[in-house]
């Protein structure tokens, strides 16, 4: 019988994988078959790492993507749920060793009989080809995943009887390198996510490594089971009894054990926290989701228990934080003050959690093709297809959540007559230009989502919904707000902004609206108000918002500024302001504002007046939390820039258009946190000088629009924290030095960016 071998080797520059294939390939697992254990032959398998180890998967890797678009097969869908297919390799193989294993007539054609063979072998080697570049893909994908989650490659199973004794448990979650002719290092993992024992609890480490054992070398798998363990006490009886637990429900089924250490670790959630993660399965696959709109969504739907000194919205980041703590969310990306800003369910994760949804009837995800499926459940989200049909079999629905374009006028205005008791409705991003009258009936609507649609009015009626709680309508095509809208007592999130499609290489900013005015009043509960216009009525008013914690105002005149200023220092919760004048040429009386002082970010966009500057820049300066400000259309004068250097919090500043002068130095003590620099449009800036010890903490330098850069930053050299640099309508000269790789001052920088004009509108290339 005629048995072919593929093997590949890896490249260097991903010297964190290990394979190990100490017996010959199973034909049985390459045919699809479920009793064939998939790790049998060649095993990819990765245990998680410390946060602090995040360059042990090797420092030569390009930036990895936010979504994996590749999946293991042990963690895709359709394995998860037990089925599997036969692989269309698998049988073009069989089919070709059958023919070459086929006796040969003594009266054939020989010429034919060997031309034949030679077919079915170049088959044979093309579909070996064709194996190796999709092993090596998967490979690379899973180095990208180890990268990109902190996870590094190890061995699957370190008490594995075929093979030498390759590792030994050093302590709870460490697996050591031992000496077996692999390349040092290859099996070296930290599954700190198991929780690490002291060495006053020696017994913990016999059931860290049954842990360990246990989850056979799935990541998630380690990650979960560690931070459960993290939840409990550090005791042999408490570790013995999780390990009975999970023991218990346990199969001979790999993925089904997977499934149960992931259930186990799911049914340990606090009830509430519990319906917050189950909601993160509504969105669909590989979503990124973000923290304040989703923190919204949660206490519209009623998961968050009320606390004595927080808002809602404040515990239910808590929930958040924990999650992500657990390792049932997957942090994306987190913003420059540390808050995570962006994240993920993993897949594996994803599929047992609408498993437990669907059981349960509190949710449902649909597509065209599953309409039957919905029965009981509580919240609807809709992914793939229409709702119209729909609207007489679900009037128990609660939520609906929609992710497609599809949206019809008349579908939503079925569906809303059937559904009366609905307290969740987003359109994000749909195609629908109008509410129907009948999504104004439904009394119990808490969360209005029309982000990003074509909506252009709101109708008068939205005064019926008197329990709403978010009107979430941002980068929408609203330009003004009915009066009725001042009826919503209960209204906490109000976010109404336009973003002008402009094709500029300046900065465009967003329109606000106009709003109500007289009756701004009765909007108290007022925690989040984007965008509005300003007027010298408005200002009256504003003064009655107390809790307000985010706030931005647009088309603010210099006559307007006193009275505003005043309301602004009543908001003594204020942690997000927005100032924006009425056009680049008014001027903005700081000296007025004495800010709040637990503010964290302020946008100023307007002329500065240069006398009270200084007085400003010192008040802001005593500000502990404020760690962004963002200055567009200020002007400023060179000797304005050593005041700046008295906000010693900052860790993101950005100048768009508001630097006038022809150089800028930094000096040795400025900016000690700062990670983000950003110069957009300084027509006349010249020189930029760094002293040895200035922005110690810089990981993002972008200068845009400065036509009269010819050098790079003095002392950039000394910045080592220094990742990205990006260049964009510099003077040509620079730009063609650093494309050409003639600035060796800047070989420290892992990305370098130059930029260009493409359809009127800034782009970038990578130059290293």
């Amino acid at each position: 019988m005629l048995r072919v071998y593929i093997g590949t080797v890896l490249e260097k520059w991903y010297p964190s994988t290990v394979l190990v294939a100490p017996d010959p390939p199973a034909f049985a697992a390459a045919r699809g078959s479920c009793a064939c254990r998939l790790a049998s032959s060649v095993e990819v398998l990765m245990a998680g790492a410390a946060e602090d180890e995040k360059g042990a998967a090797g420092e030569n890797f390009a930036p990895t993507r936010s979504e994996r678009q590749a999946k293991h097969p042990l963690e895709q869908a359709e394995n998860i749920a037990g089925t599997s297919n036969v692989p269309l390799s698998a049988t073009m193989f069989q089919a070709a060793m059958d023919v070459m294993s086929m006796p040969i007539a003594p009266d054939a054609d020989a010429v034919a009989n060997q031309a034949e063979l030679e077919a079915q072998r170049q088959a044979l080697l093309h579909g070996a080809a064709d194996i190796a570049r999709a092993q090596q893909e998967l490979n690379i994908t899973l180095c990208e995943y180890n990268a990109a989650h902190g996870f590094v490659s190890v061995s699957a199973n370190p008490a594995r009887p075929t093979l030498p004794q390759l590792s030994e448990v050093d302590d709870v979650g460490e697996i050591k390198n031992m000496d077996c002719g692999l390349p040092s290092g290859s099996f070296e993992i930290r599954a700190k996510k198991i929780r690490k024992a002291q060495e006053h609890f020696p017994p913990l480490h016999y059931w860290a490594h049954k842990f360990v054992e246990k989850c056979n070398g799935l990541p998630i798998a380690i990650v979960c089971i560690g931070r459960l363990l993290s939840f409990k006490s550090a005791t042999f009886l408490e570790w013995e009894n999780v390990y009975r637990t999970l023991e218990m429900k346990f199969t001979n089924n790999f993925i089904l054990d997977m499934n149960i250490i992931l259930k186990v670790s799911l049914e340990d959630l606090p009830h509430n926290m519990k319906n917050c993660f189950l909601y993160c399965c509504m969105f669909p696959e590989n979503h990124v989701m973000q923290r304040k709109w989703l923190v919204r969504l949660w206490v519209a739907e009623g998961f968050i228990e009320a606390s004595e000194h927080k808002t809602l919205e404040e515990v239910a980041e808590d929930y958040l934080t924990e999650l992500i703590n657990r390792c049932l969310l997957l942090e994306v990306k987190r913003n420059e003050s540390g808050y995570v800003d962006d994240f993920q369910m993993h897949d594996i994760l994803r599929v047992l959690a609408l498993s437990k949804a669907r059981e349960e009837n509190f949710c449902i995800v649909l597509d065209y093709s599953r309409t039957h499926l919905i029965g009981k459940a509580r919240r609807l989200s809709i992914q793939r297809g229409d709702i119209a049909h729909l609207a007489e079999s679900v009037p128990h629905l609660r939520s609906l959540l929609v992710f497609q374009n599809s949206l019809t006028f008349g579908s939503l205005r079925s569906f809303s007559r059937s559904v009366k008791l609905m307290s969740v409705l987003n359109l994000q991003d749909s195609s629908i230009e109008g509410l129907p009258n009948e999504v104004f009936d439904l009394f119990n609507l808490r969360f209005l989502g029309l982000r990003r649609t074509k909506i252009a009015n709101l109708s008068r009626h939205i005064g019926r919904l008197q329990n709403l709680l978010v009107l979430d309508a941002w980068k929408s095509k609203i330009t003004n707000l009915p009066v009725e809208i001042t009826r919503l007592c209960k209204l906490t999130h109000l976010i109404v902004t336009m973003k002008p499609l402009i094709p500029s290489m300046q900065y465009v900013p967003s329109i606000g609206v106009p709003a109500p005015i007289s009756g701004m009043c009765s909007l108290a509960s007022l925690q989040t108000l984007l965008l509005v216009e300003s007027s010298s009525e408005m200002v009256n008013y504003l003064g009655a918002l107390v809790l307000l914690r985010s706030f931005s105002i647009s088309k603010v005149q210099g006559r307007h500024c006193e009275k505003l200023f005043i309301a602004i220092t009543n908001m003594v919760h204020l942690t997000r302001l927005g100032i924006h004048a009425y056009d680049d040429e008014e001027v903005l009386q700081l000296d007025a504002l004495n800010p709040p002082p637990l503010l964290q970010k302020i946008f100023l966009q307007g002329k500065l007046d240069n006398e009270p500057l200084p007085r400003f820049f010192l008040s802001i300066g005593t500000l502990k939390s404020l760690s962004i400000l963002r200055l567009v259309w200020s002007k400023l004068q060179e000797d304005m820039s050593c005041y700046l250097e008295e906000l010693h919090q900052l860790v993101k500043l950005q100048l768009y258009d508001a630097f006038d002068g022809n150089k800028i130095n930094f000096r040795a003590t400025s900016f000690q946190k700062l990670r983000v620099l950003k110069i957009w449009g300084a027509p006349h800036l010249r020189q930029i000088t760094i002293e040895r010890g200035a922005l110690p903490s810089l990981v993002n330098l972008k200068l845009l629009l400065c036509p009269e850069l010819k050098l790079l930053p003095g002392g950039i050299e000394h910045v080592s924290t220094l990742e990205e640099l990006t260049l964009n309508s510099t003077a040509e000269e620079l730009v063609e030095r650093v494309r050409q790789k003639r600035e060796e001052i800047i070989s420290h920088v892992q990305r370098v960016y130059v930029g260009f004009v493409r359809n009127g509108e800034l782009a970038a290339e990578r130059i290293q």
